[in-house]
């Protein structure tokens, strides 16, 4: 189970821990370093960049703010009336990532591009709260790849799917258009999205061992110190960004060591007996969508 958030201010880090056993000691599922605030200001270009596409997506920001579930559903058919345990299943997933994401948001404290800028000047209210992670990434990323999961267990049984499947890329990519919908508003930096991405495919892969039982959970690193470029899904799936050379990184190398790790030896995730039940329910739905 989920145990705690704790915070390092010496290394401006955070831990999201996990006890296998309510007697066990806590084991870290994600640490997360921040950006230093010239990071944060580098990505003010890009910020500024996404705001040409504001006319266009506007429509969309504005239903993003109460409602990402839908888009997300309409890959997997995911309808209230139609799939309710599945709908319960994956707003259970996104209120318990609310919960982390929250935590994590307020230990790192990363202010808002309008506090960088006044020309950013953002299309909607900017939220009182830090901003990294981005909690639109984390949310969708992590709903994304539970439904992901449910539909491959549903097709086949499978323990996860091919990242070239078009049902999986689909849900990427709606995924990634939120999280980057609210860079478009002015309120997050592309590096939010990229860390909450991180924060949420891990998570996805607790909430499915949690239910399931299967699949592999592995400990995923960000460190954001030196962080340079946009914000892609596909970047983060291969953890292909680099810090920028001569930045420090975690061992102070300053090489150019990657800003995303991901942990060799999967970590021991038991099964919920009780999350089992409302997985079952959803995957017989799931099946009758899916055949």
């Amino acid at each position: 189970m989920l145990s705690g958030i704790l915070y390092d201010a010496a290394s401006n880090s955070v831990s999201v821990e996990y006890r296998d056993r309510s007697d066990a000691s806590p084991s870290p599922l994600v640490h997360m370093i921040r950006p230093t605030e010239t990071d944060f200001a580098k990505q003010l270009e890009l910020v500024n960049g996404y705001a040409a596409l504001r006319m266009e997506r506007s429509s969309e920001i504005a239903a993003e703010m109460y409602d990402i579930l839908s888009f997300l559903g309409s890959v997997g058919f995911l309808n209230p009336e139609r799939s309710p345990r599945s709908f319960e299943l994956l707003s259970l997933v996104q209120q318990v990532t609310i919960v982390v994401e929250m935590r994590v948001k307020h230990a790192l404290v990363c202010r808002r591009p309008v506090e960088y800028s006044p020309q950013i000047q953002p299309m909607i209210l900017t939220p009182a709260h830090g901003s990294l992670p981005s909690g639109h990434a984390t949310e969708s990323f992590a709903a994304a790849f539970v439904l992901y999961a449910l539909i491959c267990q549903a097709r086949s049984g499978a323990d996860s799917g091919d990242e070239s499947d078009p049902t999986f890329v689909q849900l990427m990519r709606h995924a990634e258009r939120i999280a980057i919908n609210r860079t478009v508003a002015g309120v997050h930096f592309p590096v939010d999205s990229v860390a909450g991405m991180v924060l949420g495919r891990t998570l996805a892969e607790f909430y499915i061992a949690r239910f399931s039982g299967k699949g592999e959970v592995r400990t995923r690193s960000f460190d954001g110190r030196g962080f340079e470029g946009d914000f892609a899904y596909d970047d983060v799936l291969a953890m292909s960004y680099r810090r920028a050379s001569g930045d420090n990184d975690a061992a102070g190398t300053g090489t150019g060591d990657r800003i995303i790790q991901r942990a060799n030896t999967p970590l021991n995730i038991p099964v919920s007996p009780l999350l089992k039940h409302l997985w079952d329910a959803a995957l017989a739905e799931c099946r009758l969508i899916v055949t």
